[in-house]
């Protein structure tokens, strides 16, 4: 951020600028629109409760039903699968938890066509 803090600063300042040459007109819109919202608001009110109240209603309904369907479910229903044992015998699987870490590095490398004692080009093993 160092390197762009002089061009952060320039749009700043500009932003402050037009913030301060225009938030006097913005005042006068919001001044000259706010007894038409007023009256809007007020004219709607009746329908904008009466949506509120079939939405609540909807909700209930919707709420009631998912509590009775998760009510009647029964984890019985759903058996858990049997995980199928994997047969390893003969392979040399990527992950063996059973090997040391640099053995396990060895192999990854191996996987990756890298000689075990190789390096990466960050110059770490």
């Amino acid at each position: 951020m160092a390197p762009h803090r002089a061009e952060l600063n320039a749009i700043r300042a500009e932003y402050d600028r037009l913030r301060a040459d225009y938030l006097p007109q913005l005042n006068a819109l919001a001044d000259e629109f706010a007894p038409r919202l007023a009256a809007l608001n007020e004219q709607y009110a009746p329908q904008l409760k009466a949506l509120n109240t079939q939405w609540g209603e909807r909700q209930r309904v919707m709420e009631a039903a998912i509590r009775e369907d998760a009510e009647q479910l029964d984890p019985d229903d759903y058996p858990i699968p049997e995980a199928d044992e994997a047969d390893e015998e003969g392979t040399n699987p990527l992950y063996d938890s059973a090997r040391e870490y640099d053995a396990q590095l060895d192999a990854y490398k191996a996987f990756q066509g890298r000689a075990a004692d190789s390096e990466t080009p960050g110059g770490t093993p």
